[in-house]
């Protein structure tokens, strides 16, 4: 059933997401303001969001607790799965009635900015909205193009997560934090060969996302600072996709058939069970807990022998405010309530990822023997070792890269087309895509 919030704004049906808000100690004052436009008159705000049914329930909490402390605001939501919500998003930008505060993610963060239709909020940050206790890699993960759209939910990193009892059981050692790609590569084989039906790791051979830890373990970026290119030379893309095609070869990983069925953390290898490790983004470990009786861990992104860090640390989800909306400064004030409210941060928690200010994950105090615990602990514990300086916000046009880098790695794992041919494609493809702005 939907909560009198629900009926009063737009529900869809969703699936989980990830990433989060920060905390109180930076901010003057915990509650969110006047609560009423600048002549006193009630005010109605719509904040959008995507996201499962975890992030739902922890941003009614928090968003009913926001209505209590400020009754001259009544807030509508409007909220769906990640692709049902940008597709929605996008017709309503279209026709100037996008909700006031919006669940922003950096897959299409320069797309709205680009276009204006994100309000800058340089004259907001620091007045209305305190970011001054942002972790610094953090911080300036919102910026483009030297003014603030964004103001940042999480710290994030990418990261697998593994599952120690599957492996004990196929007679297995854990993964090394320490280990290279070719050993783990050689690991994920062994076991599969060792386990018909079972193997070492889910297929990340079509995540564009995964796949950037590698370009930049091999001193590149994935795009050029203008965001107008491809920031490396093909050739580490076709050793990327001819390294996952050994592994699905070998029983490494998954054949693209059983690769393909999946999809969500529902049916993901790893929840399913025939896979003992997957790429993840570090808050979703609490995600696929919920769904996998035995407890999971997370280890770092296998490194490349003699290559550069190639993890980073920054947010890819934002709060951002609609440039159309009519209340800039109470929706910022509603902003930084999500992000400095003490009572706001405990009840969204990690639903939204890794809280990006230390001084919030002291405030939620989570159990390291938790999920939550565990992926606070791993962002808090990533050197500059594992990780680089972070690159800047994906360039217009990431959403449609993303799709194609899916679409030409399943070409390649069906055997549609040889490495070279898809490798070659999409490089084509993205000088039209990022070429185009």
């Amino acid at each position: 059933m939907l909560s009198s919030r629900s009926r009063r704004g737009v529900a869809f049906g969703a699936t989980a997401a990830a990433v989060s808000l920060v905390l109180a100690a930076c901010s003057s004052s915990g509650s969110a303001g006047s609560g009423s436009g600048g002549d006193g008159d009630p005010v109605t705000l719509r904040v959008g969001w995507y996201g499962g049914e975890p992030v739902h329930a922890a941003m009614e909490e928090a968003l009913d607790q926001y209505e209590a402390e400020n009754p001259g605001v009544t807030v509508e939501v409007s909220r769906a799965a990640f692709a049902d919500y940008f597709d929605r998003l996008a017709t309503e930008t279209a026709g100037r009635s996008a909700p006031d505060v919006t669940r922003m993610s950096m897959s299409f963060f320069a797309d709205y900015a680009g276009r204006g239709s994100l309000l800058a909020l340089d004259d907001l940050v620091g007045e209305t909205i305190q970011m001054d206790a942002l972790d610094p890699d953090v911080r300036e993960s919102g910026v483009l193009n030297g003014e603030y759209f964004g103001v940042p939910q999480s710290a994030i990193s990418h990261a697998l997560v593994v599952n120690p009892e599957l492996i004990e059981s196929l007679g297995a050692e854990t993964p090394s934090s320490e280990w290279t790609w070719d050993e783990f590569g050689d690991w994920s084989k062994q076991l599969g060969q060792a386990n018909p039906g079972f193997y070492g790791t889910s297929d990340m051979g079509n995540e564009l996302q995964a796949f950037e830890v590698f370009v930049r373990q091999n001193g590149a970026e994935l795009f050029t600072d203008d965001g107008t290119a491809l920031g490396f030379d093909q050739a580490v893309l076709e050793e990327w996709w001819t390294y996952w095609q050994s592994m699905r070869e070998e029983s490494g990983a998954p054949p693209a058939e059983v690769t393909a069925e999946g999809g969500g953390f529902e049916s993901s290898a790893l929840t399913q069970g025939i896979a003992a490790t997957t790429y993840a983004w570090v808050q979703q470990i609490v995600f696929f807990q919920e769904l996998n009786e035995d407890t999971l861990e997370l280890q770092p992104m296998p490194r490349l022998d003699g290559g550069d860090p190639g993890q980073f640390l920054k947010a890819l989800d934002f709060w951002s405010i609609a440039s159309t909306s009519e209340h800039p400064q109470e929706a910022a004030e509603l902003v930084n309530f999500l992000l400095n409210d003490p009572a706001a941060v405990e009840s969204i928690g990690l639903t939204l990822g890794v809280p990006p200010s230390q001084a919030a994950r002291d405030t939620l105090d989570t159990d390291e023997s938790t999920s939550e615990g565990e992926a606070v602990s791993y962002v808090e514990g990533l050197g500059e070792d594992r990780v680089g300086p972070p690159p800047g916000p994906w360039p217009r046009g990431y959403g449609e890269l993303m799709a194609l880098f899916e679409k030409m790695g399943e070409d390649v794992a069906f055997g549609m087309t040889d490495v070279t041919g898809s490798a070659t494609q999409f490089f084509q493809e993205s000088e039209r895509v990022l070429g185009g702005y």
